[in-house]
């Protein structure tokens, strides 16, 4: 038997011996990966993303609803939140304000969590126009801060574009981890691409892929419960939704009408945010007529989970603002 030698093997067994076993020494290392990060100390529990409150269905000016959630009293806070999202994004943030003495309220995107489309479909008028909906609905009888994450800080900014006059009962805003256009913006223009929108919601069914996948949207500080949570309202996301947001934001431009956008801003973005880079916060900040930029170091694009602390002090700040100079 020492001296036979066995036939080798065609090309095409060995070439496929070889990606299955780099496949399965890629997914073994996957696995090590997430099993590590499950033991990283966090203080961040899943019931933080509940925001129980008084539950409101608004109806948006193309027959659509828009689902809001209100909590707390005090002077109104409002909140848009990113693509693939819903109003447990801002849950942790609302829950701090609410202990210092501020109102909520969150509302879903349009076909995001409970609200759902109009005639229009989706593109930066209809975000404009859900965000003046409920500015004027629920914004109770003063002024409010309005404060808009990813895709929530687009809808804000095109308020300037399409409702200027809601900006008027605006004390403050708040533009976090957000872009004014695509074109600076290649991975935020790739990610919202309709194709890999739904490559993206096709990883969610590996619950370890998903992990991985969502683990790009952190900084330094997260925790699996975050990954856990992000990958769940991906997964809650219709698909008609990611299509028609990829196809309206695919290309758009803000920056012309940010000079018209003058209440007092506060600009915030992590150093570590790979989605919308701060390159792009800085260009919203250069814009604006009324701002200042904050940078969070070692902070990535869920921002609002990863420093929800800084955050609600930055927005508690804007309670104050109105009047105030332009900062030098």
């Amino acid at each position: 038997m020492a001296g036979i030698r066995l036939p080798r093997p065609p090309r095409w067994v060995i070439g496929t011996a070889v990606v299955a076993a780099a496949a399965g020494a890629a997914i073994a290392s996957q696995s090590i990966t997430v099993r590590r990060w499950a033991k990283r100390p966090h203080d961040f529990k899943p019931d933080q993303f509940t925001l129980p409150g008084i539950e409101h269905r608004l109806t948006s000016h193309d027959g659509g609803t828009v689902f809001a959630i209100e909590a707390g009293e005090g002077p109104t806070v409002i909140f848009g939140h990113g693509i693939a999202g819903d109003h447990t994004h801002w849950a942790p943030v609302a829950h701090r304000l609410m202990a210092t003495g501020f109102r909520v309220v969150i509302f879903d995107q349009r076909g995001h969590g409970k609200s759902t489309p109009g005639s229009e479909g989706f593109g930066l008028q209809g975000l404009a126009h859900d965000a003046a909906t409920v500015i004027a609905e629920l914004g109770g009888a003063g002024n409010v801060i309005i404060v808009g994450h990813s895709m929530g800080g687009v809808g804000l900014q095109a308020l300037a574009r399409h409702h200027a006059e809601v900006l008027n009962r605006v004390d403050g805003a708040a533009l976090v981890a957000t872009l004014p256009n695509t074109a600076a913006a290649p991975i935020a223009k790739l990610m919202i691409n309709p194709l890999a929108l739904l490559a993206y919601r096709h990883v969610m069914k590996n619950p370890t892929r998903a992990r991985l996948a969502m683990r790009t949207g952190f900084g330094k500080d997260f925790s699996v419960a975050m990954l856990d949570q992000l990958a769940l309202t991906w997964e809650q996301t219709p698909d008609s939704t990611l299509i028609g947001l990829g196809a309206a934001l695919g290309d758009f431009n803000l920056m012309p009408d940010l000079v018209d956008f003058t209440v007092p801003t506060v600009v915030i973005c992590g150093s570590d945010d790979a989605v919308t880079p701060m390159k792009l916060s800085e260009q919203i900040h250069a814009a604006l007529p009324n701002s200042r930029l904050v940078r969070v170091g070692g902070a990535g694009h869920m921002i609002v989970w990863e420093t929800p602390d800084l955050l609600a002090e930055e927005i508690a700040s804007l309670a104050g603002t109105a009047g105030q100079p332009a900062p030098v």
